[in-house]
C-alpha cells in the first residue's frame, strides 16, 4: 500500500484505490476509486469529482435498485 502524508494535491487524477491518505489536501482534483482498500484520514477535498470504476461503479449502479438515493454532498446517502 503507499503511503502520502502531508502532500498537496492541486488539478491532477488521483488514484485512491491500495493507498493511504493522512493530513493531505486534495484541490480540485478528480478522485478514482475503484474499490480497493484506501484510508483517508484527516484529509481535505475541495471543488473535487469522485469517479468510480469496476467494482465500485457497479456497487454505486445497483443502489438506487435496492432503495438508496443519492444526497447532496456533505449529506449521508438514505
Amino acid at each position: 500500500m503507499e503511503v502520502f502524508t502531508d502532500r498537496r494535491f492541486e488539478k491532477t487524477m488521483v488514484r485512491l484505490d491500495d493507498s493511504s491518505f493522512y493530513r493531505c489536501e486534495f484541490v480540485d482534483c478528480r478522485l478514482l476509486y475503484g474499490g480497493g482498500d484506501v484510508i483517508l484520514q484527516d484529509c481535505k477535498l475541495d471543488r473535487c469529482q469522485v469517479q468510480f470504476y469496476g467494482p465500485a461503479a457497479r456497487t454505486v449502479n445497483i443502489l438506487p435498485a435496492l432503495g438508496w438515493t443519492y444526497s447532496p454532498p456533505h449529506e449521508r446517502l438514505r
